[in-house]
């Protein structure tokens, strides 16, 4: 005891018992409610809880933490703790129960108010990996670079059927590392990077040589944005698949276009030409902004902190990359957000953005300055007759425009014909 009543070292053993928790909010509750328990139920400490008891008690405090955890899964979380040595477990009566490592823990908790405002407290609930926000890291190292897909999307390039598929994005979603992305995380005898032809013959003897492919998967088929490919070897991709019938040698052709190519392959009316999937590339969902944020180990990940990134980088992954070197040097990431901020709107910034955001193509940049200007950076269908009068644009370079500004996630869909400018976008457009 003697220990534990000196102060600087009760401050250091709390310290390093608080990071402990820290690694999973549910561990912090978990603690604290059994700590809670024993502190009511004096001498119920020696036994300890059953884990369904524990488990209902979590609920009880802090519902939304631990809704849709199966009892296999809730124990596992207290076999963690007890590994990193929170809780110890005792078996009594054929039953698992688990207690608190030492009552001398306690001690480091607080008395009975504090451990009940530790338990009210807010707190955000754990991450759970969902497929259609989270995207792969670079393999061989830590590395702040993220897939431009996500896994839901990858899933769509390796799913079991033929077929022709578009990739299209800007540079500030990513669209310069997708290839090599790709290359890293496909299996070399699955994938074949076409990125050597140069018209649309040596394509069709590239694809000639298909019938000779692995077995037990999809083979992917890519055209870089930077090989000059044009809507006829989309044709002749969507002709030669149709030829296929074998199920487990799976072809996919996969385009990927820049807005400069995505431009003359979007007609006004009917978007892209049909037989093709099409996947945009867009910003990162702030549920994963949150995961990324902790893999690069910034001292702040709290809403707040994320609400300010989010609108000034709109979490695209080019201007989150941009404040993660600026941290390298000066790791107060509120004071490099506002320098960043900044640079956005000098001429340096704007003159590196506007070609990253795909807003150096004139007439989609054009008609986006029209939307920006006159009506507040949103536009309903039924607006554009009138817009195309003031402004002496095509209405079916108007409508041309919403569509590939909304593959290239520059404009969001927020009803039935209706759309509004992407906050970064308007920014850079003057608005």
């Amino acid at each position: 005891m003697e220990a534990y009543q000196s102060q600087e070292l009760r401050d250091a053993i709390r310290q390093r018992f608080q990071l402990t928790l820290q690694l999973d909010p549910r561990y912090e509750v978990i603690a604290y409610l059994i700590a809670y328990h024993f502190l009511l139920e004096e001498g119920s400490a020696a036994k300890g809880l059953g884990v369904r008891e524990i488990k209902e008690m979590a609920l009880s405090w802090w519902h939304e933490g631990f809704k849709g955890v199966s009892d296999i899964e809730f124990g596992i979380l207290l076999q963690e703790m007890e590994g990193l040595g929170v809780l110890r477990s005792t078996n009594e009566s054929g039953g698992t129960f688990y207690t608190l490592r030492s009552p001398n823990v306690l001690l480091l908790m607080g008395t009975l108010e504090e451990i009940e405002r530790v338990l009210e407290k807010d707190r955000e609930a754990p991450q759970i990996f969902e497929p259609a926000i989270f995207r792969a890291g670079k393999r061989g190292g830590p590395s702040p670079v993220r897939h431009p897909l996500t896994f839901q999307q990858e899933a769509l390039l390796s799913k079991s059927s033929h077929g022709v598929t578009l990739i299209t994005g800007t540079k500030a979603a990513g669209l310069d590392q997708l290839v090599s992305f790709i290359q890293e995380r496909s299996a070399p005898e699955f994938l074949r990077i076409l990125d050597r032809v140069t018209n649309r013959r040596e394509l069709e003897l590239e694809l000639n040589t298909i019938d000779k492919r692995s077995p037990g998967g999809t083979t992917l088929i890519v055209i870089p944005e930077w090989v000059p490919w044009g809507e006829e070897w989309i044709s002749l991709a969507i002709d030669k698949v149709k030829r296929f019938r074998s199920d487990d040698r799976n072809v996919r052709i996969v385009f990927v276009g820049d807005p400069k190519t995505l431009w003359w392959l979007v007609s006004p009316w009917k978007g892209v030409r049909g037989g093709i999937d099409v996947i945009g590339l867009g910003p990162w969902h702030d549920g994963f902004l949150r995961q990324w944020l902790e893999e690069v180990e910034a001292p702040r990940t709290d809403p707040d902190m994320r609400r300010r990134i989010a609108q000034v980088t709109g979490n695209w992954s080019y201007l989150l990359l941009h404040l993660y070197q600026r941290t390298r040097q000066d790791h107060r990431w509120d004071h490099q957000l506002e320098l960043l901020e900044q640079w956005m709107g000098s001429q340096e910034g704007l003159s590196e953005l506007l070609p990253a955001f795909g807003l150096d193509v004139e007439e989609p940049r054009r008609a986006l300055e029209a939307i920006s200007e006159t009506t507040g950076g949103e536009i309903l269908e039924t607006d554009l007759s009138d817009l195309s009068e003031m402004y002496d644009i095509p209405l079916e370079i108007l409508s041309r425009s919403l569509y590939w500004a909304e593959l290239l996630g520059l404009v969001i869909p927020v009803g039935p014909k209706n759309w509004r400018l992407e906050g970064v976008a308007r920014r850079l457009l003057g608005g």
